[in-house]
């Protein structure tokens, strides 16, 4: 598709709500052709795609007429996506693809893939299709956006883990990093695709080689305008900053970058919270001024993502900044006297925490899973278990990219986020948050209508989306090539 560690691990969520609201609709709207497909309509699994205030009353009147067009499906087995690129010909007469096969194409024998795993309670079956191309699986195509215009500037969240440092040798043991963590993943119900397992680039190492040139290569070819690298800084201290310096150093590797500044506790729990800390933030006045020279000496660089002139900088949770609208404004000043730089500086929406403006900021840019699943109806009940012990959280991706597209405007500048999928099994065996049922086309018509809000709502006059992520792979959002699926550029 062309599109062109201390990050969440868990969004709060309310109890399952089986009375929740459908939103009504006049009996008149019923389709025509419903009786044609009632027997094999899944209704309640259709409903649970949606967030529970945006459920149609009529779920099968919905499928019909808007919901086959959005990629969603009318029953576990059944993919319109699939069903219509195996199926040419029913594509090019824009044809429903499930009222045809109810009508028509079981009758002719048309043949239907078997889709997500199809493990049938076996968890090796599981593991096996996870690490084998997948019905989803294509090449990387690297001339996918030759030719193509740019509809915004594309920036994908950039995670400089996957090298050693001390301090992860000393809290998780030596050589630590997180490929260590990826073989822990399971499949623990039908359809979890697990473990994730690297293709293309294999499981790398971010401070030697030619890695960063190659992704850089791949993230040219599919649109990408440039990575927004996370930034670990913690009293002085800098983290997981070799592959940041290895760019700085070699102006060959010729694509833009921003950061976002990580600012929340480095703890054991990959949580951000304030138990088993390993690193802390203590945000030392003492320390501004070493801190101030250390993000200029980044924007300085010709590479570094400007809006205008001015150097895009983010903030990952300015709500943990002791008294932040003073703290920001006096780093703006060092700013300007020290280098004469002026910043445009936006936060993370994340934890409830959304308005920018009460910190003095310029902006704010989306963190999904974060705000466009809160509160989001659990789907556990809905899925094939395979661990009876499973204690993490199922959330819908329709329901969640639902949630994300009614918002059609925002009261501040606002760059909007996209995300692949999410699911921290890796981090959390057996008890993570899924986002479960997204696909390459679902990502993709998710892109497609966030590129057009970019177009209608320019941020500080340029059009930006961002994807989160380039490579977290021990969240399954990323963009690089795995086995299953290939890339999903």
């Amino acid at each position: 598709m062309e599109i062109g560690g201390a990050t969440p691990d868990s969004v709060a969520t309310a109890p399952s709500d089986a009375e929740a609201p459908v939103v009504e609709q006049p009996a008149s709207v019923r389709h025509p052709d419903t009786h044609l497909i009632d027997e094999l309509f899944d209704a309640e699994f259709y409903l649970s795609g949606f967030a529970a205030d945006q459920r149609p009353s009529d779920p099968a009147s919905h499928y019909l007429t808007e919901g086959w067009l959005q990629g969603r499906d009318p029953t576990p087995w059944f993919s319109s996506w699939h069903y219509l690129s195996m199926n040419p010909d029913i594509a090019a007469a824009k044809m429903n693809p499930f009222l045809h096969y109810c009508i028509a194409g079981h009758l002719e024998g048309r043949l239907l893939p078997k889709l997500g795993r199809q493990a049938e309670g076996d968890v090796f079956a599981a593991h096996s299709f996870a690490v084998s191309p997948g019905p989803h699986f294509e090449e990387f195509d690297p001339t996918i956006a030759v030719g193509r215009r740019k509809r915004a500037k594309v920036l994908a969240y950039y995670l400089p883990q996957f090298h050693t440092v001390e301090v992860n040798d000393e809290s998780w043991g030596k050589g630590f990093t997180e490929w260590r963590n990826l073989p822990r993943a399971l499949p623990r119900f039908t359809g979890h695709v697990q473990p994730r397992i690297p293709r293309d680039l294999g499981c790398y190492d971010l401070s030697e080689g030619d890695v960063m040139r190659r992704q850089i290569e791949m993230a040219k070819a599919a649109g990408i305008h440039g990575f927004c690298f996370y930034h670990y800084w913690f009293d002085g201290q800098r983290v997981l900053e070799k592959p940041m310096e290895r760019l700085l150093a070699d102006p060959s590797l010729d694509f833009p970058f921003c950061l976002m500044w990580a600012n929340e506790n480095w703890t054991r729990t990959w949580d951000g919270s304030d138990k088993e800390i390993i690193l802390a933030q203590n945000y030392r006045e003492e320390d501004d001024g070493a801190f101030i020279d250390d993000l200029a000496r980044h924007m300085k660089d010709p590479r570094y993502v400007r809006v205008g002139d001015r150097p895009l900088f983010f903030i990952y949770r300015p709500g943990q900044i002791p008294d932040a609208s003073t703290t920001v404004q006096k780093w703006r000043d060092l700013m300007r006297s020290r280098h004469g730089l002026n910043p445009v500086i936006m936060m993370a929406q994340g934890f409830g925490d959304l308005d920018p403006r009460k910190y003095g900021l310029d902006g704010a840019i989306e963190f999904p899973p974060h705000k466009i699943c809160q509160n989001l109806p659990p789907i556990n009940a809905q899925v094939q278990m395979l661990d009876s012990k499973y204690v993490g959280g199922i959330f819908s991706y329709d329901a969640a990219v639902d949630r994300s597209v009614s918002e059609t405007s925002a009261d501040f500048p606002l760059i909007r986020t996209i995300t692949p999928t999410w699911d921290n099994e890796a981090r959390r065996p057996g008890r993570g948050m899924v986002l479960h049922g997204s696909t390459p086309a679902k990502f993709e018509a998710w892109a497609d209508q966030m590129l057009e809000f970019a177009r209608r709502n320019p941020v500080h006059g340029e059009q930006f989306l961002c994807v989160n992520a380039w490579n977290e792979w021990l969240k399954a959002r990323f963009l690089n090539p795995m086995c299953t699926t290939g890339p999903l550029t």
